[in-house]
């Protein structure tokens, strides 16, 4: 990660759906958010219908809640929450049209040139597209530019409203260097994982990126053997 040399690659530059390995994007931007003090951790967000009702994976936010933005990160890392990573793009940007125009603005300046976001979080959408070696961009850019927010990226567990959930990243429970990073998986887009690695005493700061597997197992597996 921090040299930018590709130590293995099979077909880095396949356009596939992202499914929520889109999220990172949406955490990147949060990060520098943060970082220039534009957002804080403890921002307190009011959620709206338009979030509550967005399908598939979710930390069960209730519209009108109000929610810090450190738990919104959490929800949107650990739980992969639709719900909450529609909160925090509202939160930033104003509306999730405004956030995808930062994301793939954000995606131009990295030089992730194959890939396009078209929502926030990652649900099938056309025109919704990246690859391999993009997504290791981004992890390069999330582990090197942010060190102070790695640690999120490693929790086992979330529990927010009386609700426990287990991180979506298996690689966390079977890797002892395993540092996160995001999941992503869909019917049509199969299992992926984003990962960062990192051994102690080791300078070597490694992310991985293994798309469209079987099974968040198998994801965990082959970025395990990466």
């Amino acid at each position: 990660a921090n040299t930018g040399a590709v130590i293995a690659t099979n077909n880095p530059n396949e356009r596939l759906a992202p499914a929520s390995l889109t999220k990172l994007m949406l955490l990147y931007i949060a990060e520098q958010e943060l970082a220039q003090g534009q957002i804080h951790l403890d921002d307190m967000v009011t959620v709206q219908p338009v979030a509550w009702a967005t399908g598939g994976s979710r930390m069960f936010l209730k519209p009108g809640a109000q929610v810090a933005v450190r738990d919104l990160i959490s929800g949107i890392i650990v739980d992969s929450g639709n719900d909450a990573a529609v909160t925090l793009a509202l939160h930033i940007a104003g509306t999730q049209d405004a956030m995808v125009n930062l994301m793939n603005q954000q995606a131009a300046q990295l030089g992730m040139t194959n890939t396009h976001f078209s929502d926030v979080m990652g649900l099938p959408a056309p025109n919704h597209y990246s690859t391999a070696y993009d997504l290791g961009l981004l992890a390069s850019a999330i582990v090197t530019q942010y060190p102070q927010y790695m640690s999120w990226y490693g929790q086992k567990w979330f529990s927010y409203n009386g609700i426990k959930q287990p991180n979506f990243n298996k690689l966390l429970f079977i890797y002892p260097y395993a540092q996160g990073l995001k999941t992503g998986s869909t019917s049509s887009a199969g299992f992926s994982l984003v990962s960062a690695a990192k051994m102690p005493n080791n300078t070597m700061q490694l992310v991985g990126v293994v798309l469209n597997t079987p099974s968040g197992d198998d994801s965990a597996a082959d970025s395990k053997a990466l």
